[in-house]
């Protein structure tokens, strides 16, 4: 993507313009001949600023996505056990059942059938984490020792485990409403902007 960036910017920095005698001496080196009455403008520097316009409007999303994308691959890399398959419900029943439980040729060709009729598997994983939410959220403690009610934002921490502690695992730590049963105390919070770095 900066390789991109940097070709863009170059164009936009060397507006060429009319390359009608250019391209005639090139042409000409060569002993062929131009049309006459041909013009030619080289528009590279316009373009390039166009699409570095679409660049930065679009970078907000890119980013966003590639965020989506790596918390997505840190979940089903710390927690594989989180991944259920799940089936459109219009799925003929013999062969998802032969395509969950089959082994072997059995479950290829009933996996193959399936896909030749449209029928495509679909991975489902953070199921638990609603789950999580809710033990959280009922072993909160009235009696906590935070003066005001807040959020605990969530996040991944690399976890020691193992003999010794030596080993190490990705884990996400979910948010949490901390002090949450106050008393006669509204709920309250920080709205966090995310936005790219300002270089």
């Amino acid at each position: 993507m900066s390789d991109r960036l940097n070709e863009l910017n170059q164009r936009l920095d060397d507006p060429r313009g009319d390359i009608t005698e250019q391209l005639a001496t090139s042409l000409s080196e060569k002993g062929q001949a131009m049309p006459a009455g041909l013009k030619l403008v080289d528009i590279s520097s316009k373009m390039a600023e166009e699409r570095l316009l679409q660049v930065h409007r679009r970078h907000p999303v890119y980013l966003a996505a590639m965020r989506l994308v790596v918390n997505a691959l840190c979940y089903v890399t710390a927690y594989p056990d989180d991944i259920a398959t799940v089936w459109p419900t219009s799925t003929p029943e013999a062969l998802k059942a032969t395509a969950s439980t089959g082994q072997g040729k059995e479950l290829r060709r009933a996996r193959s059938q399936l896909a030749a009729l449209g029928y495509v598997p679909v991975l489902l994983c953070g199921q638990q984490v609603a789950m999580q939410r809710q033990r959280i959220g009922a072993s909160a403690s009235p009696g906590a020792e935070h003066p005001v009610t807040h959020w605990r934002r969530g996040h991944w921490r690399n976890q020691a485990h193992g003999p010794g502690r030596s080993l190490r695992k990705l884990i996400w730590v979910m948010p949490m409403l901390v002090g949450h049963n106050q008393s006669n105390e509204p709920e309250s919070g920080h709205l966090y902007r995310v936005s790219p770095e300002e270089s």
